[in-house]
C-alpha cells in the first residue's frame, strides 16, 4: 500500500513507547495531517485509526525495527526513540530525534547519553548496579514530551522540504 506525502512523517520507535506519548502523537499528527509510522517487532495497539497511522511490524532480531527506521526515516522526518544507539545514528544522519520524556537529540546530548550508557552497562558487566535510577513516566514526564514535540514539530512544518522525494513507501 502507496502513501502519500506529508510535509513529515513521525517514526515511532514503538516497543518501549508508552500509551500515553503513542496517544499524543495520534492526536497531534492527525492535527496536522501528518503520517504516523509505529515501528516494532510485533504489533502495537492504536487508541484510534487513521489513515495516515500505519504498523510497521519488522521480523523478529536484534535491531529490526531500528534499521528499518534508519533506513527510511528522512531529514524532514521526526523520530520519537529511547534507544540511544539509534538516535545517535539518526543525529549522524541530521534526523530529527527526541524521546518520550522531552529531550531532543543533537550531536551533544547523544554523545553524552552514549558515554552514559556504556558506563552503565560497564558497571552492570562488573556487577556494581548504579543507584536510585527512576524509570517512570509521570505527568512531568509526559508534559515534557508533549511541549518537545510540538515544538520540534512546529520548527519542521516551518521549514518543509522542498524538493521532498516521492517515495512510496512500502508498509508491511
Amino acid at each position: 500500500m502507496g502513501i502519500p506525502p506529508s510535509p513529515c512523517n513521525i517514526w515511532v520507535d514503538a516497543d518501549s513507547c508508552p500509551a500515553k506519548a503513542r496517544d499524543f502523537i495520534l492526536n497531534t499528527a492527525a492535527r496536522h495531517g501528518l503520517s504516523v509510522f509505529f515501528v516494532a517487532n510485533r504489533s502495537i495497539p492504536f487508541a484510534f485509526n487513521h489513515a495516515l497511522f500505519n504498523m510497521v511490524v519488522c521480523k523478529s532480531g536484534p535491531d529490526s525495527a531500528d534499521r528499518y527506521i534508519t533506513e527510511h526515516a528522512c531529514p524532514h522526518d521526526l523520530v520519537v526513540t529511547r534507544d540511544i544507539p539509534l538516535a545517535a545514528q539518526l543525529v549522524h544522519k541530521q534526523i530529527p530525534v527526541i524521546n518520550d520524556r522531552g529531550v531532543q537529540f543533537n550531536e551533544t546530548t547523544v554523545k553524552s547519553m552514549l558515554e552514559q550508557r556504556n558506563l552503565k552497562l560497564q558497571w552492570k558487566a562488573l556487577g556494581v548496579a548504579p543507584k536510585g535510577v527512576s524509570r517512570t513516566y509521570g505527568p512531568k514526564e509526559f508534559s515534557a514530551f508533549c511541549a518537545c514535540l510540538e515544538s520540534v514539530l512546529s520548527a519542521l512544518l516551518k521549514n518543509p522540504c522542498a524538493a521532498r522525494d516521492e517515495v512510496q513507501i512500502q508498509v508491511r
